[in-house]
């Protein structure tokens, strides 16, 4: 899943496409803006023209994002030139890509299209300990909605079961070659955020915020510093699945759903 720390993602190359009108991008924002910060679930950061400008220009913008908690989020934005039903089905397509070397990790009891729960294990190098957790994760309806579709949001938190949740493991995962041990890793007491997209100048402006407490003895500076330093890799990652996702998402595919519940068409 995309919404994760410590990520080690192979760099996808960008798609080839003339630059946005930075003017489009930041008017199609604006447009939408009151309604993320009314309706949404996530943090809304503002944007200056020259941010806009750097967006225009394929970069990755990356920021600390400050939190109400005690610990930081880390910021990723990027304009991706696909349509939105591509972007989201890259996001949301966890079984064909988990954008996550060394992430194992199962759907659990009361998974829906339009809500997830799901179990994630990460094997960590030594001399770290391995971490796990579960989460919930959500599409904002009510966003969707009052934006006619102009703003499209995907939010996790910890599951209200916390470290219960091991007890719904289907025995199918833990019995699998390979498979994880939970016993032997260290449980994530927090792990947020979520992606907003909106689309715009013919493709999708791409928000991405993730704030991690991933326990033990890893300082949180060191964590966050570090998913910094991974939202290129993660957001042109995107990018790549959402160009394959016209010759993937098909007949036969498992139901990928839009915020409003409904099937994103196959191609």
């Amino acid at each position: 899943m995309l919404h994760l720390f410590l990520l080690t993602v192979a760099l996808a190359p960008r798609a080839l496409a003339a630059s946005p009108d930075p003017a489009a991008l930041r008017a199609a924002w604006v447009e939408v803006e009151p309604n993320l910060r009314a309706k949404g679930r996530l943090t809304v950061p503002s944007f200056t023209d020259a941010d806009w400008a750097k967006i225009a220009e394929g970069e990755i913008l990356k920021r600390r994002l400050p939190s109400a908690g005690a610990i930081d989020a880390a910021l990723g934005v990027g304009f991706l030139p696909y349509g939105v039903d591509a972007v989201w089905v890259g996001i949301l397509d966890d079984v064909h890509d988990d954008l996550v070397e060394g992430l194992s990790e199962t759907w659990l009891p009361g998974t829906t299209p339009h809500s997830k729960r799901l179990y994630q294990h990460l094997d960590l190098p030594a001399p770290f300990d391995d971490r796990h957790w579960a989460i919930r994760v959500q599409n904002t309806q009510a966003l969707h909605a009052a934006t006619s579709g102009k703003a499209w949001e995907r939010v996790w938190a910890i599951d209200p079961a916390g470290q219960g949740a091991i007890a719904e493991l289907p025995p199918s995962f833990l019995s699998a070659p390979g498979a994880p041990n939970p016993t032997e890793a260290l449980w994530t007491p927090v792990n947020e955020g979520g992606w907003t997209l909106v689309p715009a100048a013919g493709g999708v402006i791409v928000v991405y915020q993730v704030r991690t407490d991933i326990g033990g003895n890893i300082p949180d500076e060191l964590v966050l510093q570090y998913a910094l330093s991974t939202l290129d890799e993660l957001i042109e990652h995107v990018g790549e699945l959402a160009a394959r996702a016209p010759s993937h998402y098909r007949a036969g595919h498992y139901d990928i759903v839009r915020p409003d519940g409904v099937r994103v068409p196959a191609w």
